[in-house]
C-alpha cells in the first residue's frame, strides 16, 4: 500500500475515469424526463425510485447490495427496506424503533433522544454489532422522517462493499433529492411525555430544468421515563442540485443539529454482601452484583439527577457528483465533511449496596468530545464489457476517510471531592441530595480520562456481475483491499500515541438461481469481513487488534401472485475474532474494565421476511429470526462457552393496514406487534450473579384521515405505541418510554 493512500485514492479514481472514457465514444445519457419519479434523476443505476413500487410499504429496489440501484429479488444477499411511508404512517422517530421491524436486530430501549440509538453503542444485528451509514458515510446524525426516502438493512459480513462494515450487517438511510416540480409539506405532532414536533419540508426547481433544492427544517421536544429527562433538538437540511447537462449534476447538501437536553443514566444494579468500614458505614466495597433494583426502575429514578445537561452540535457539507461517460460507463464522486461537538455535565454513577441502600463515590464530572478535521470521499465508477458472449457488469470502488478524535473527562481535585458532603458521595436514592454543583472549568481542573484518536482508512474494492443460462444464474464477487492507519493516546497526563497499521483483503461471492423464475430464487453467499478501526477498552486503554470476520448463507426468495407476495429465508454462520466481551457493569468513568476479555464468537441462526398485498386495501409485512450467539473462544476462560450477552434468541414482527373505500374513503388504520425474546444481561461470575431479561412484546396502531381538494392534501392522525404501558429495561440497561398517544396534522400541496 502506498505510504499515502490519500493520493492513491485520487490516483485510481483519476484512473477509472479516464479508461471509461477510452471504453467508447460519448453518447447522450438518459434525461430526468425519461424517468416517471417526482426526484431529479441523473444516474439511473445510483438511485432508487418509486417507479416501480408494488406497495407504498414496500420497496422493489435497495442501493444497500451492490452500491447501486438493484432489484432486491437479484441480490444473492438477504436485503430489507422500510419506506419513507411505514415510518410516517407508525410516527417512528428514533433508531430504535425503526429498526425493531428488522428481523435479527437489538438495541437499548426506546429513549427520549432519537440520536442516542443511532450511535449504535447497544445496537447489534445478528448478534454482532452493526455499522450506520447514511448515503454511504458514516459520523452522520439520523435524518428527520420528511428527508428519509427509505431504510436499508444488507445482512452479513460485506464489508467487501464499504470496507468498515460489522459481520451482522449494515444500515444505509437513503435520503430524498430534490424533486422536478414544487413540493410543500408542513407537520405539527403533539402527545405523551410532553412530545411537540414541527417540520417543513420544500422542494422543487429553483431555475428551469438546471437547478433544484431541497429544505427540512424540523424541531421536536419530548421528555423520558425518567425522572428529569428530556430532549430538545433542531435540525436544519438544505441541499442545492445543479444539473448543468442531462448527464452530469452535482448535489450540495448542508445539514445543522443543535441538540440539548438531559440524558438519562443506566438503571443501577443492586450488589449484595458488601462490606463496610467501621470509620464510614455509608461507604461499601465487595459483594456480588445482583441485577437490576426494579424499586428505582419503576420509580424512574435518574442517578444523574436535575442538574444533568449535554448538549450535541452537527454541522456537515456532502457534495455529490454523478456524470454518465456513455450508456455504458458512468461515475459518482462523494465528499463529507463535518464538525461535531458533544459535552455532558453530570454526576458519577454507581450500583447500589443491598445492605445500605446507598450509592458510592458520587462525584461530578464533566465529559467533552470533539471530532476535528474530519472528511471523507467515496468514488463509484459502473459499467460493463462483453467477454466470451457474457456480459460483465463491473464497479470499481474507492474510499478515503480521515477523522480526529479528543475527548477527555475533567472533575474536582481530589482534596475538593473528598471534602463533598456525604449526602452527594454516598447518595440516597430514597432521598437524594441535588444541590447544585459547580461545572465551571475553573473548578473542575482535574483531568483524569482523556483519549485522542486519529485515524486514516483507505480502501479499494473490485465488483462483478454476471447473468448466464439465459439469466437464470446470477453470479456475483468482490474484491477489496483495506488500509487502516490509527494512533491512540489515553494518557491524561502526557502525550504518549500508542499505534500501528494495520491492513486486509476480504471478499464475496454470491449465487442467486432462478428456480421458476422471480417466483423462486435460490440464493448463497460467502464474506469476508474487516473493521478498519481498532477497538481501545474504555475502561483500561487496552488495545484490541482490527476485527475480523467471515459468514456464509443460504437462503430462498419469491416474487409470486402477480408481485403481491415477497418472501426471503435463509439460514446463516458468521463468526468473528479479535473482538471484545462486554463488561455488563461497566460504567463511564467507574474504573472497570470495559471488556472481560477478547476473542472468538460466532452465530448461527434462521431468519426472514415477508410482505404481502393480500387485497388492493389490504397490507401485511412481517419478520423473524432465531439466533444462537456463542463465545468460542476468549482470553478470559470463564467466558469460552457461553451465551452473548444482550443477544435475543427470538425477534419479530408483524404490521397490518388497511385503507377503506366508499362512504370512509380517505380512511387508513394500521397495527403493528414487535417481539424481542428474553436474552442473558450478564453470565455468572465470582463477583456477578447470572442474569436474564424478560420477553418484550411491543403493541402499536394509528388511525388516519386524509382528504384532498385539488394539489393540496391535510391528513389528520392518531398514534399509538407501546399499548399496553409495557415496562422494560433494554440491553444498555435504559428505561424505556412507556404508552404513547400522539396526535398529528399534515399539510401538504403542490
Amino acid at each position: 500500500m502506498p505510504s499515502h493512500p490519500r493520493s492513491a485514492f485520487l490516483a485510481a479514481s483519476v484512473l477509472g475515469a479516464a479508461s471509461a472514457f477510452a471504453q467508447t465514444a460519448p453518447a447522450p445519457a438518459s434525461s430526468a424526463s425519461d424517468a416517471r419519479t417526482d426526484e431529479v434523476v441523473t444516474i439511473q443505476e445510483f438511485q432508487v425510485n418509486a417507479d416501480n413500487q408494488r406497495d407504498t410499504w414496500f420497496a422493489t429496489q435497495a442501493m444497500s447490495g451492490t452500491r447501486t440501484a438493484q432489484p432486491l429479488i437479484e441480490s444473492p444477499y438477504q436485503v430489507q427496506v422500510i419506506t419513507h411511508e411505514f415510518l410516517e404512517d407508525f410516527k417512528l422517530l428514533a433508531l430504535g424503533e425503526q429498526m425493531s421491524y428488522f428481523s435479527g436486530y437489538q438495541s437499548d430501549s426506546n429513549l427520549s433522544d432519537a440520536a442516542i440509538n443511532f450511535t449504535a453503542a447497544a445496537a447489534t444485528f445478528r448478534g454482532f454489532g452493526v455499522t450506520i451509514i447514511r448515503d454511504g458515510f458514516r459520523r452522520t446524525p439520523p435524518p428527520q422522517i420528511g428527508n428519509i426516502y427509505q431504510m436499508e438493512v444488507i445482512k452479513g459480513p460485506i464489508s467487501t462493499l464499504y470496507g468498515a462494515a460489522q459481520p451482522g450487517g449494515l444500515i444505509n438511510y437513503v435520503s430524498k433529492r430534490p424533486s422536478t416540480r414544487p413540493e410543500y409539506k408542513l407537520s405539527f405532532s403533539a402527545g405523551s411525555y410532553g412530545y411537540l414536533l414541527g417540520s417543513l419540508n420544500a422542494s422543487g426547481p429553483l431555475y428551469k430544468d438546471k437547478v433544484f433544492y431541497l429544505l427540512g427544517v424540523e424541531h421536536y421536544y419530548r421528555r423520558s421515563n425518567y425522572q428529569y429527562v428530556y430532549s430538545r433538538n433542531g435540525d436544519y437540511t438544505l441541499t442545492l442540485l445543479w444539473k448543468p447537462t442531462t448527464r452530469t449534476s452535482v448535489s450540495v447538501q448542508a445539514q445543522a443539529q443543535r441538540l440539548i437536553g438531559a440524558r438519562a443514566a443506566a438503571m443501577p444494579l443492586l450488589v449484595a454482601g458488601t462490606t463496610r468500614p467501621a470509620t464510614n458505614p455509608l461507604a461499601w466495597t465487595g459483594g456480588i452484583t445482583v441485577g437490576l433494583y426494579w424499586p428505582l426502575v419503576r420509580s424512574g429514578f435518574s442517578p444523574f439527577g436535575p442538574n444533568e445537561r449535554y448538549h450535541r452540535d452537527y454541522d456537515g457539507v456532502n457534495v455529490l457528483v454523478e456524470h454518465a461517460y456513455n450508456e455504458t460507463w458512468k461515475q459518482r464522486f462523494s465528499y463529507q465533511w463535518f464538525d461535531k461537538d458533544f459535552s455532558l455535565n453530570y454526576r458519577t454513577t454507581s450500583n447500589l449496596s443491598a445492605e445500605t441502600l446507598r450509592f458510592t463515590n458520587i462525584f461530578p464530572r464533566s465529559r467533552v468530545q470533539h471530532y476535528y478535521a474530519p472528511q471523507a470521499f467515496q468514488t463509484d465508477l459502473l459499467g460493463s464489457v462483453t467477454v466470451a458472449g457474457l456480459k460483465h457488469t463491473l464497479l470499481f470502488t474507492g474510499d478515503y476517510s480521515q477523522e480526529n478524535l479528543r475527548d477527555f473527562i475533567i472533575r474536582y481535585p481530589a482534596a475538593v471531592e473528598n471534602a463533598l458532603p456525604t449526602s452527594i458521595r454516598y447518595s440516597d436514592p430514597a432521598n437524594p441530595d441535588w444541590s447544585p454543583l459547580d461545572y465551571s472549568r475553573t473548578a473542575l481542573s482535574r483531568r483524569t480520562s482523556e483519549t485522542m484518536e486519529n485515524y486514516e482508512l483507505a480502501g479499494f474494492s473490485l465488483s462483478d456481475r454476471v447473468s448466464i443460462l439465459q439469466n437464470r444464474l446470477l453470479l456475483m464477487g468482490n474484491l477489496r483491499y483495506d488500509y487502516s492507519r490509527q494512533s491512540t493516546d489515553s494518557n491524561p497526563n502526557a502525550v504518549a500515541y500508542v499505534g500501528g497499521k494495520d491492513e486486509a483483503v476480504t471478499y464475496s461471492a454470491g449465487v442467486n438461481w432462478r428456480i421458476q423464475g422471480d417466483a423462486l430464487v435460490a440464493f448463497a453467499n460467502h464474506s469476508t469481513s474487516f473493521n478498519t478501526n481498532v477497538t481501545a477498552d474504555a475502561g483500561t486503554g487496552e488495545i484490541i487488534p482490527n476485527e475480523r470476520g467471515a459468514g456464509t448463507e443460504l437462503g430462498l426468495k419469491s416474487l409470486a401472485l402477480q408481485q403481491r407476495l415477497g418472501l426471503s429465508t435463509s439460514l446463516f454462520e458468521i463468526e468473528k475474532k479479535n473482538i471484545g466481551q462486554s463488561n455488563p457493569d461497566y460504567r463511564e468513568g467507574n474504573g472497570q474494565a470495559q471488556f472481560l476479555g477478547s476473542g472468538v464468537e460466532r452465530v448461527r441462526g434462521v431468519d426472514g421476511d415477508v410482505n404481502f398485498k393480500v387485497t388492493p386495501r389490504f397490507t401485511l409485512i412481517g419478520s423473524a429470526a432465531y439466533l444462537d450467539a456463542r463465545v468460542v473462544k476468549s482470553s478470559s476462560a470463564a467466558l469460552t462457552g457461553t451465551r452473548k450477552i444482550t443477544i435475543p434468541r427470538t425477534t419479530g414482527s408483524i404490521a397490518v393496514r388497511y385503507n377503506f373505500i366508499g362512504s370512509l374513503k380517505g380512511v387508513s388504520t394500521g397495527a403493528s406487534l414487535r417481539y424481542t425474546g428474553s436474552f442473558v444481561r450478564a453470565n455468572g461470575t465470582a463477583t456477578r450473579r447470572y442474569e436474564t431479561s424478560a420477553p418484550v412484546q411491543l403493541y402499536s396502531a394509528y388511525v388516519k384521515y386524509t382528504w384532498r381538494r385539488g394539489g393540496t392534501s391535510q391528513t389528520l392522525a392518531v398514534n399509538g405505541n407501546n399499548l399496553f404501558d409495557k415496562l422494560y429495561v433494554g440491553p444498555g440497561l435504559g428505561l424505556a418510554l412507556g404508552r404513547q398517544i400522539n396526535f398529528s396534522y399534515t399539510l401538504a400541496f403542490r
